[in-house]
């Protein structure tokens, strides 16, 4: 069984933008969303940054990135934005 997701209250500039971005790939606003949040899933940050830091060692006066140290900044602001809905949806904020 496959699960469903509703989402309320979008602005329509964000419907109309998907909308064109489905359109563009010949798909319907479903399968394109659909796609995209399979992608999301299944994306491996950690081994696409290597990638980069790979393909710019090729490169001069390249300094390698801190892979690790960047998924641990993106996973705190991550976390610390949940927290901040969390406090306005409770009204705790």
């Amino acid at each position: 069984i496959m699960g469903q997701i509703l989402i309320r209250n979008l602005d329509d500039d964000v419907i109309a933008y998907y909308k064109a971005r489905a359109a563009e790939a010949g798909l319907s606003l479903e399968a394109y969303l659909r796609e995209f949040f399979t992608d999301h899933v299944n994306f491996d940050v950690k081994a696409f940054l290597g990638e980069v830091d790979a393909c710019l060692a090729k490169a001069e006066g390249f300094t390698p990135l801190d892979t690790e140290k960047m998924i641990r900044l993106n996973k705190a602001q991550r976390d610390d934005r949940a927290i901040d809905q969390f406090k306005l949806d409770s009204g705790a904020a």
